[in-house]
């Protein structure tokens, strides 16, 4: 039987070895699952308790359920540098469209598991009652200098899939199970803010729930990408076209027009993906008013099932 505190640092260890990350001790730390064993004991705790010696290896000052060489970790760390790089370049291409709240980036990236051909997947939180607006211009103004994922490119591009409106922040109706959905919860945990106006305290706030589990979990910070006067002055003279029950109109009636491709799209997908079915309470695919969550190929369950599996076989 295990013990909380050999609960709360298996589950980071072992879903991040799904992606073959190891983690250093400051990182376990913040991702301790439903413990909040102080710092001072956990490297302690680490190196003292049979099991954990027995299941991990420390190389350097990382943990992991292999031996990871320097070359491995500096090659890891060169790629996630890269990405984060190319990340910070998005955005900044990004700080010209009005009504954009904040943009994170997330999964690979920031799990820090990216590879050369990785593509960069971007969370984006906008202004109520204006997505769908901006959406349309995202995706016209990235494809437009080349940065969106598309079929002829895919490595170092901007994926698009997630999107949220500032009011619909609660999202623990999107876990597979409550209290039971790793991957999302680490996801969670692990967006990095690049550009914000202020929604990505209030979206953390929101998601509380996200401590309860992590109770040392804490906001990243952003790694600021700041508008210039220029951009800030085309936001203002573009807003202005869409204001008012003008722009909820305009909106309303392009997410009627992105929902119907959205759909179009996901139904040429079922052979690919038999088992996602596009509903708007189903936390893979969300297609409603206020966001966009589009991963048709969602390996939650998967993951889920891995870690459980993993531990359980461990132990």
């Amino acid at each position: 039987m295990l013990t909380k505190d050999q609960q709360a640092v298996l589950y980071p260890l072992v879903f991040f070895d799904y992606f073959s990350v190891p983690l250093t001790s400051q990182e376990l730390y913040g991702r301790l699952f439903r413990s909040s064993l102080p710092k001072s004991e956990l490297a302690l705790f680490l190196e003292n308790d049979v099991l954990l010696r027995k299941l991990f290896v420390r190389s350097g000052d990382y943990w992991g359920m292999r031996v990871y060489s320097q070359i491995e970790m500096s090659e890891r760390q060169m790629i996630t540098k890269k990405k984060l790089d190319r990340a910070y370049l998005i955005v900044r291409a990004l700080g010209w469209i009005p009504f954009i709240r904040s943009v994170c980036v997330s999964q690979s990236v920031a799990f820090g598991a990216a590879h050369e051909n990785s593509d960069i997947d971007l969370f984006i939180i906008t202004a109520k009652n204006r997505m769908s607006i901006t959406r349309i211009i995202v995706l016209f103004w990235l494809a437009i200098l080349g940065l969106k994922i598309s079929k002829k490119q895919f490595t170092d591009q901007a994926c698009l899939g997630f999107w949220v409106e500032e009011q619909d922040f609660d999202f623990s109706l999107l876990q597979l199970e409550k209290g039971n959905d790793v991957y999302f919860l680490y996801w969670m945990a692990t967006l990095i803010p690049m550009l914000d106006d202020g929604a990505y305290a209030e979206f953390a706030k929101a998601n509380s729930w996200v401590g309860d589990d992590l109770p040392n979990w804490t906001l990243e910070q952003s790694l600021k990408c700041k508008r210039t006067f220029l951009q800030c002055t085309v936001r203002c003279v573009v807003s202005v076209f869409f204001l008012g029950c003008i722009g909820d109109w305009v909106n309303v009636c392009l997410f009627g027009l992105q929902k119907r491709r959205l759909f179009s799209i996901i139904n040429r997908q079922k052979s690919e993906f038999p088992t996602r079915v596009m509903h708007e309470k189903e936390p893979s695919l969300v297609v409603r008013p206020s966001m966009f969550k589009l991963h048709p190929s969602d390996r939650r369950w998967e993951i889920r099932d891995f870690v459980e599996r993993t531990i359980n076989t461990l132990t």
